[in-house]
């Protein structure tokens, strides 16, 4: 990013590209989640990305707001402030 206002970062991690093979020689393959960290002074309205999940489960909210084991829609989420979402695709 060349703007020094944004502090916010989002990262996928795709649990069905891992490179990586088991002792017997298998695929890996493990969930894929999405990180959220907001390190702002104010709330951060997020777009979940579309194609990935039509629906996500909070694993982690350190804001305290949303409990662990919910189902969230794609579409948009308000990530508060200097805070960090892990969700998980939704199988």
């Amino acid at each position: 990013f060349t703007t020094g206002h944004r502090r916010s970062l989002g990262m996928f991690l795709n649990g069905e590209a891992i490179q990586g093979r088991g002792t017997r020689g298998q695929r890996v393959v493990d969930d894929s989640f999405m990180m959220l960290m907001n390190a702002n002074d104010e709330g951060v309205d997020w777009k979940l990305p579309t194609g990935l999940a039509d629906e996500w489960e909070v694993v982690v909210d350190t804001a305290g707001d949303t409990r662990p084991g919910t189902t969230i829609s794609s579409g948009s989420l308000l990530l508060p402030t200097r805070s960090t979402f892990v969700l998980r695709v939704s199988s």
